[in-house]
């Protein structure tokens, strides 16, 4: 903010509950001496000391002394939280308009429960790392990525052959060792938690005799056919609509399958069919001012987005809402629904389908 604002006033404060993160220390030193206001539509659900970091970033760790409560930090002790806290925080109530909603289910066909089968059998094969915590979380992502599409199970098996093969080839070395040695191309997320960390130099690092498994595997390249034609039966009209996708490669599937009047954003950019638009522009299409909507000659129906349109977007053009991936958590499925169940949404009804894991990956 600048040097001289007296008040500052921070949207999607959740963002900042990491004490750890560089975000939250950037912010914390320009708030030093000035009113601050915190905004988020997202409930501090997890625990207290997510609230108490936001607290600690504009109020003295003395500041509820008065009412019992010696330090902030103490917030983190109490199973509730205490009633003092409403010296510092206000809870607003819903203003989300009243508007019938329908939900339904996406049909789970046999040929997805077969291609979850054929998944879940790979998934239960592939040893991941020898703790058994860490080996859970990464065949629920690899789970999660099957049932999305087989292209992003593909995309899945191929990164985690990367880091296989990359590991292989510089020596079964550390993960500081490992990431200097695959440089900035090398993408990898959750996969590098299977690689000792640098305090825990020489220790088991990846099962390379996952290699067979996961080649035997990438050789048939499955078919994503069958939930895209269920998908197309469920999109016949001419309901506005909103495709949500967890995985990138899903969404640039789904926005490619249904043709060049589709409108896509995700975290690389935005457009309509092939043609890369502002994505701001693109957004305004399914916003409350469709109607003004000029930029070409036909407006989008169909929007496809990765979940960096979950927050903070006006669609209420929209009347229905596709989730053709579960997210991990409700807090993040609520904010998918709310950017249409929000003031000024031109629909009489919202309609939400949701796809859920086959049951073979559900169980994983």
């Amino acid at each position: 903010p600048p040097s001289d604002a007296d008040l500052v006033i921070i949207d999607e404060a959740h963002r900042l509950r990491h004490p750890g993160s560089k975000r939250t220390a950037t912010v914390a030193q320009s708030l030093i001496g000035r009113r601050t206001l915190l905004l988020t539509a997202t409930p501090i659900v997890n625990r207290l000391d997510d609230l108490a970091t936001l607290l600690r970033l504009f109020a003295a760790e003395g500041a509820l002394a008065l009412d019992g409560i010696a330090r902030i930090s103490e917030l983190t002790g109490w199973t509730a939280p205490h009633p003092a806290l409403r010296r510092l925080v206000i809870r607003t109530r819903p203003m989300a308009p009243a508007i019938p909603v329908r939900r339904t289910r996406f049909a789970e066909g046999e040929k997805e429960r077969l291609r979850a089968e054929q998944a879940g059998k790979v998934i239960g094969r592939l040893r991941f790392t020898p703790d058994r915590g860490t080996r859970r979380l990464l065949q629920g992502v690899m789970a999660d990525a099957a049932a999305s599409s087989d292209a992003a199970w593909r995309d899945a098996l191929q990164r985690y052959r990367r880091l296989l093969v990359q590991s292989s080839e510089s020596g079964q070395s550390s993960r500081a060792l490992l990431r200097q040695f695959a440089g900035a191309e090398f993408d990898q997320g959750v996969f590098w938690s299977m690689i000792a960390p640098p305090e825990e130099e020489g220790s088991p690092t990846l099962p390379l005799d996952d290699l067979p498994t996961i080649d035997a595997a990438l050789q048939h390249p499955g078919d994503d056919r069958s939930w895209l034609a269920t998908l197309d039966r469920t999109l016949t009209g001419d309901e506005i609509t909103v495709i949500f996708c967890r995985h990138r490669v899903t969404a640039r599937l789904v926005h490619q399958h249904l043709g060049e009047a589709t409108a896509w954003v995700s975290g690389a950019g935005a457009g309509i069919g092939p043609h890369q638009l502002p994505r701001q522009l693109v957004l305004e299409a399914f916003g409350p001012e469709r109607a003004h909507w000029r930029h070409r000659r036909t407006v989008p129906r169909l929007l496809v987005a990765t979940d960096v349109a979950a927050e903070g977007l006006d669609l209420q053009a929209a009347g229905r809402i596709i989730h053709l991936d579960i997210p991990w958590t409700a807090m993040r499925r609520d904010q998918r629904d709310g950017r249409l169940r929000r003031p000024g949404q031109l629909a009489t009804t919202i309609e939400i389908i949701e796809r859920h894991p086959a049951a073979p990956l559900e169980r994983i």
